[in-house]
């Protein structure tokens, strides 16, 4: 805006001859148009539009109308200069505007002065130093407006006059009483009030007079002094007139317009008390030492003015209270003592306003908590009473929000140390009582909201804030706004358990039973010696007292529904607290629930995926579910605790788990948040101090709901940790906990994971807490060992899970063991030598490796007892030292202990005997633990020294042969590598002349071994490639070049022959003659057998043979399949390639070896296949030669016959294997020796059963069913399932061997149902009986011979019936 405009704005608001309402257009136009002004137009505004402005407001007389246009010109000018910017423009004119401002207040109507005031405030705020000279005349005008408080109060109290409501007012330019305007036609109209009398104008003065105070601190103390007694007299103003004390609905009927002006003027006056109260609160922060004096009056006048305050002025309510908040903070708050309870009252702190009541409930319950934090010390009885019955009101109203529930309980465990101090103890026992009561009913909300949220996460549902809390609370207290609500009742929970401390700590101190104990006997007592006391004084001529035995029994009575009422409330405290501390389970199943979801979601996956994989052996039961011999089969078992393979070691069927993975319980318990652990140990500590006759009554009732708690969340079980590490109430816990555990030990062996884990959890609590308090502790646990032993070895048969029971075992032996506890020793010795029995016997159900088998043996190995009295049960020892020298590495650590104490402290002439049977295997493992990389720290040093303490019986084992390993098919008899176990092959070398025969059988073996190694490590999986390669190549010169040759044994191979070997066996099984032979035929001692051994005697080595000139003969095709060139087989060969050096026993190994590579590799799978199906056709042909009259076995095919008997027995062997990887190769074996001996045979199928070797397997499985191994039974049972079910072998083979394998069968029940432990699954034994009876005697059989009887039966009774006919006509 150019100059000129503004002198233009300037000359024309001078002009006198222009009308107001023009004017007021102008300087409505100009207050517009400020906020396009640039920085230096308001330079020039300054300078050139102030003067104009002040002339105006000074000349210019106000008037006290609101709508006239003076007013309203008045009102422009005015806010023009509040909207200027308060910069570096207004320093020059800052003194004189304020200056002028203040003089405008003191003759200006209300309006008008409460904007100068406002302006005022923010110049002084900018401005202070340059102002400092106002500062006087500012307070002068505060205190002339203060003193001016009864003038105001009449004005006010004059409305409720006939005249003052009815007659109007005319004159514009004086101030008139604050009645309606008379001007019918403009209903906005009204009669403003003179500044130094409006209440309007005094709610500014006070933050004015603070900014200047603090800027001007040396007319502080003269100015409160003088204005003080003004301040507390405007407080003390309440109107008296007939509105202020009439019924609304009367009013609004008479004068509704006036009574709203009414309360308008009202509304101002209470507003302007409660700016003067916070006034006041600043006095009273930086001035305490002035208003003290006043402190009583002080005190009054704030609860007036809550009592006063309106319903509807929810704004100045608050500023009221947090006024009064600041008053309490100093030492004021001691004249508040005596009226404290009157402040216990909701409609004095938030009104009967809605608003108020959804607002204002924080900030009134944080001035009444400050207030009697610092009073609580001062109070009455009779205000402790109140105030305990008003807070619990608070907290059990569940519209207020956890945050003033919060509040509550903190004020309520602060004022415990109070209560205590009352000399009436019983009455302070009561209010402590019903704060602890109070607490208790806020536990069982918290935990009602905990539960309904855990429910609705594990139902699939959003856990959502109306869960938590109800929608009403929403509404009232605004939750939404509060944040986390979890967070908040954690809070919660925190403040209550420490409250309850502190009562509990309260009560013990105002002779509660909690301190005392439970007495009955002491007034029992009282009230003996007061009933005996009229007697006494009646025999001594004395009167009888006035109290008699009546008033005692009344008080006992009293005490003993006390203690009762104690006793129950600490019960519902204690389940009640459990519940509630839930709130802290939200997010851990928050996490379960999403990691089942995600195991759900693999586990269909991976079933889909397994089903798809699966082959035909695999899925029928050869496979089943029995663990593999290797090691690393059984590492994702768990061996400190839980059941999550509660079947394993005892050879159960495949059952599907539809249950997702869940952690055992210590695991759960490690993955605990530090923050909620630490919190339910405060809660279980509230506990720790009871008397120890009120925490064992407490604690034997409320244990069942204590452990099913434990059930639902693991956190509980930090209360029994708590328990058990107090010492006062150790043992008293632990004699409570064991004996509720032991009554129910049958629940230790049920499906139920989580119950499970619990108990064995709290059993390992129980017996650690030996190592904290052994002299209190062990003769808790003493009764209960035997009980523990006896139960776990007789429950267990049963169990579903008999596992738990021994890692209960193995528990209690690790902690009572280590020489320290005597009389528990005693109790073991009972039952020592059927703990040790029944142990060796479950070995023998288990698996190799197996996490089962390893717990036997520690347990068998850790029996806590002398060794002076394990010496008659040693020998039971033995095989457990075996299994753990050649277990992991903490088993071998025990082994290897518990065999040099042996060795250190026994004389060799008693020992010796005992070690004789399994001196060889220990041997073996002490020599490989010398040898093994892994024990070169650890093992190898005691193996070392054991084996030096052993002297001369260590090296006793270099006589006799190393054990067999139960993967190698060696005969029993072999006593070393010797002739029957020989594979040599003829090579030459470069400088010696002829062949060399180099012997192989040690490198089979050795490839044997590393093929089955149970390790699995980058080392061994090359090495197992090696011996994979080795193996193929072996087996294809041993196995393969003699039928490639170009001899009559390559060409009795053949296919053609052998079809023609296979129609001449059907055509010679046509006579009952040769029928009879082929049964009678014994495949192992067959003369092509015994022919092969006779011709391998004669000929030592290839070396020898390979002396004659004969010419070799060697095709390409055998070039190629062997692998070896012309040069390895030399020219001078004598004999035909076919006769390969190797023996019945080598060849086993071979074609072992070979079976083990298959596993790993398929060109080995399919040069099995290969040899099997060519054994197969050498077996038909073998079978034809020996049933053929007059026909000598030929000797030139003495291999292909040791091959076609060698082949029937490793089929065999790997049936019965413990590696589920071999057993499903040797069902494989099996089908496709099957399928070969079917092609030869394929006008007859069903004499492929009368075949030796299908014979020979089926009884070599049934013989399995004998063995005393549980894997060893299993695959017997398995192998003889897949026969029967996939072998179609025909019914009347069935019937013919129904005997035999019905016998096998029904062992294996037998010995699993005599057994000391639940261990095979005799479900699959029991279906394969009855699927064999139903083939071999089909339901048709049963039906005709049914028919056929029903026929007899009728033809027999029409003979009957014609004969009695034929008699009864002889007898007319």
């Amino acid at each position: 805006m150019a100059i000129t405009n503004f002198e233009v704005y300037a000359t024309r608001l001078r002009d006198e001859r222009l009308d107001v309402k023009l004017k007021q257009t102008i300087a409505h136009e100009l207050c517009d148009s400020l906020e396009f002004f640039q920085l230096q137009d308001y330079t020039r505004f300054v300078a050139i539009l102030w003067p104009v402005i002040r002339d105006l407001l000074l000349k210019t007389p106000p008037v006290f109308v609101s709508s006239v246009p003076e007013q309203k010109l008045r009102s422009t000018l005015l806010e023009v200069i509040q909207r200027i910017p308060h910069s570096e423009v207004f320093r020059p004119v800052v003194l004189e505007v304020v200056t002028t401002l203040l003089k405008l207040v003191k003759v200006e109507n209300e309006d008008n002065a409460v904007v100068c005031l406002k302006i005022i405030y923010e110049l002084h705020r900018m401005y202070r130093q340059l102002l400092e000279s106002i500062a006087l005349p500012f307070l002068d005008l505060a205190a002339e407006i203060y003193r001016n408080a009864d003038q105001m109060l009449k004005a006010m109290d004059s409305l409720d006059t006939p005249a003052s409501l009815s007659t109007p007012n005319v004159n514009l330019m004086s101030p008139s009483a604050m009645s309606p305007g008379p001007d019918s036609g403009d209903m906005a109209t009204k009669n403003l009030n003179r500044a130094t009398t409006s209440f309007k104008v005094l709610t500014e003065i006070p933050i004015i007079v603070v900014s200047i105070i603090q800027a001007n601190r040396r007319h502080a103390d003269p100015f409160v002094s003088n204005i003080l007694p003004l301040i507390l007299h405007m407080l003390e103003l309440n109107p008296k007139s007939t509105l202020a004390h009439s019924e609304p609905a009367q009013l609004q009927l008479q004068y509704a317009h006036q009574y709203q002006h009414w309360r308008s003027a009202h509304a101002d006056l209470i507003t302007a008390q409660s700016k003067t109260l916070s006034f006041l609160a600043f006095f009273a922060r930086g001035f305490t030492a002035l208003l003290l004096p006043f402190q009583d009056r002080i005190a009054r006048l704030t609860y007036q003015l809550l009592c006063l305050c309106p319903a509807e002025s929810t704004a100045t309510r608050k500023e009221m209270l947090i006024a009064t908040r600041h008053i309490v903070s100093t030492e004021i708050r001691k004249a508040f003592v005596p009226i404290a309870d009157r402040f216990l009252d909701m409609q004095v702190l938030v009104g009967s306003g809605l608003a108020s009541q959804c607002i204002l409930k924080p900030f009134a319950f944080s001035m009444l908590a400050d207030l009697m934090h610092h009073i609580r010390l001062e109070l009455s009885p009779s205000q402790l009473t109140k105030m305990v019955d008003f807070y619990a009101g608070c907290m059990h109203d569940q519209s207020l929000s956890s945050g003033v529930h919060t509040m509550c309980a903190k004020l309520l465990h602060n004022i415990t140390e109070r209560i205590m101090h009352i000399p009436d103890k019983r009455h302070g026992r009561i209010l402590l009582l019903s704060i602890l009561k109070t607490f208790t009913s806020s536990f069982a909300a918290i935990g009602n909201q905990a539960e309904t949220a855990i429910n609705d996460i594990r139902s699939g549902g959003i856990h959502s804030e109306e869960k938590i809390y109800g929608a009403s609370e929403l509404i009232r207290t605004n939750a939404f706004e509060q944040g986390d609500k979890i967070k908040e009742l954690r809070f919660l929970l925190r403040s209550l358990v420490t409250g309850c401390k502190n009562v509990i700590y309260g009560l013990k101190r105002c002779d509660s039973m909690l301190g005392l104990g439970m007495e009955p006997q002491t007034n029992a007592v009282k009230a003996e010696e007061a009933e005996a006391a009229p007697a006494t004084a009646a025999a001594k001529g004395q009167s009888a007292p006035v109290s008699g035995a009546g008033v005692v029994y009344e008080a006992a009575a009293q005490e003993a529904e006390l203690v009762g009422f104690e006793l129950d409330l600490l019960a519902s405290l204690f389940r009640e607290g459990l519940r509630a501390c839930r709130i802290n389970d939200i997010e851990r199943v928050k996490a379960e629930v999403a990691a089942r979801s995600k195991s759900a979601a693999s586990k269909c996956g991976s079933k889909a995926g397994h089903k798809c994989s699966l082959g035909a052996a695999g899925a029928n039961g050869i496979d089943g579910n029995s663990g593999s011999s290797n090691k690393n089969d059984g590492n994702d078992e768990d061996k400190d605790g839980g059941n999550a393979d509660c079947s394993d070691g005892f050879g159960s069927g495949s059952s599907e788990d539809n249950s997702p993975c869940i952690l055992s319980r210590e695991a759960q318990i490690k993955m605990l948040d530090r923050e909620d652990k630490e919190q339910i140990e405060q809660f279980a500590n509230l506990f720790v101090g009871l008397d120890l006759t009120v925490f064992h009554e407490l604690f034997t009732s409320q244990f069942d709901y204590a452990f099913k708690a434990m059930i639902e969340h693991c956190t509980a079980i930090s209360c029994v940790q708590v328990f058990v590490a107090s010492d006062p109430n150790s043992p008293a816990f632990i004699s409570i906990m064991l004996r509720y555990l032991c009554d129910r030990l049958d629940m230790l062996g049920s499906d139920d994971e989580v119950c499970t884990s619990t108990m064995l959890h709290l059993f390992k609590i129980a017996f650690l807490a030996l190592a904290l308090y052994p002299e209190a502790n062990e003769p808790v646990l003493q009764p209960y060992v035997q009980t523990i032993i006896n139960s776990a070895l007789s429950i267990s048969k049963n169990a579903k899970c008999p596992k738990n029971y021994f890692l209960l075992l193995r528990a209690l032996f690790r902690s009572i063991g280590g020489g320290r506890y005597e009389s528990l020793y005693k109790e073991v010795f009972p039952v020592l030598q059927n703990l040790l029995e029944t142990l060796n016997s479950a070995l023998g159900f288990t698996k190799l490796a197996s996490s089962m088998q390893e717990l036997f043996v520690e347990i068998c190995l850790t029996v806590p007892v002398r060794l002076s009295v394990l010496l008659p049960y040693l020998s039971l020892l033995m095989k457990p030292l075996v299994f753990a020298l050649e277990s992991g590495p903490e088993l071998v650590s025990q082994g290897l202990r518990t065999l040099e104490l042996c060795i250190d402290n026994l004389t060799r002439e008693f020992l010796d005997p005992i070690l004789t049977p399994v001196m060889d295997e220990i041997m073996s493992s002490l020599w490989l633990h010398l040898r093994l990389p892994s024990s070169a720290s650890t093992h190898a040093p005691v193996a070392a020294r054991i084996l030096g303490k052993l002297g001369g019986r260590n090296r006793h084992m270099l006589l006799t042969r190393f054990p067999a390993e139960p993967t190698e098919p060696v005969s029993p008899s072999a006593a070393s590598k010797s002739e029957s176990d020989k594979l040599v092959v003829p090579m030459t070398f470069e400088g010696l002349p002829g062949l060399v025969s180099m012997p192989l059988m040690d490198a089979v073996m050795f490839s044997v071994k590393v093929l089955g190694d149970r390790v699995s490590t980058k080392q061994l999986e090359l090495a197992r490639k090696d011996a994979v390669e080795f193996v193929v190549a072996c087996a294809r010169y041993t196995l393969v070049l003699p039928f490639v040759s170009d001899g009559k044994a390559g060409q009795d191979a053949s296919g053609q022959a052998g079809l023609d070997y296979g129609h001449k066996l059907v055509s010679l099984a046509a006579d009952p003659l040769a029928l009879k032979r082929l049964l009678n035929m014994s495949a192992p001692s067959s003369q092509g057998s015994q022919n092969l051994e006779r011709i391998i005697s004669v000929c030592e080595s290839v070396g020898d043979t390979f002396k004659a000139d004969a010419p070799v003969s060697t095709s390409e095709a055998a070039l190629t399949a062997t692998d070896i060139t012309l040069s390895d087989l030399c020219a001078g060969t004598a004999a035909s390639s076919r006769n390969i050096p190797v023996s019945h026993g080598g060849l086993l190994q071979v074609i072992w070896a070979l079976s083990l590579a298959s596993v790993h590799s398929t060109d080995a799978r399919d040069l099995l296949n290969s040899i099997i199906a060519t054994g197969a056709k050498q077996h038909v042909a073998q079978c034809v030669r020996a049933i053929s009259v007059g026909k000598p076995a030929n000797e030139s095919g003495a291999f292909a016959t040791a091959l076609a008997n060698a082949v029937p027995e490793i089929i065999s062997r790997v049936l019965v294997s413990h590696s589920q990887r071999l057993r499903s190769t040797g069902a494989s074996m099996l089908q496709s020796f099957y399928k070969a001996l079917s092609e030869q045979v394929p006008s007859k199928p069903a004499l492929v059963g009368q075949l030796p070797a299908m014979r020979n397997i089926v009884s070599d499985l049934c013989a399995a069913c004998y063995d005393p191994s549980v894997e060893t039974k299993h695959s017997g049972c398995a192998g003889i399932a897949y026969i029967v079910d996939k072998l179609e072998l025909g019914r009347s083979w069935l019937a013919d061997n129904l005997l035999e394998l019905s016998k096998a069968l029904l062992f294996t029940l037998k010995d699993s149902n005599s057994s000391v432990l639940p261990g095979t699954n005799t479900n699959e034994s029991r279906e394969t009986l009855l699927q064999i009876i139903k083939q071999a005697f089909p339901a048709e059989i049963f039906a005709l011979a049914e028919e056929a009887e029903t026929e007899a039966m009728e033809t027999d009774g029409e003979g009957n019936a014609k004969s009695s006919n034929e008699n009864a006509m002889d007898v007319q």
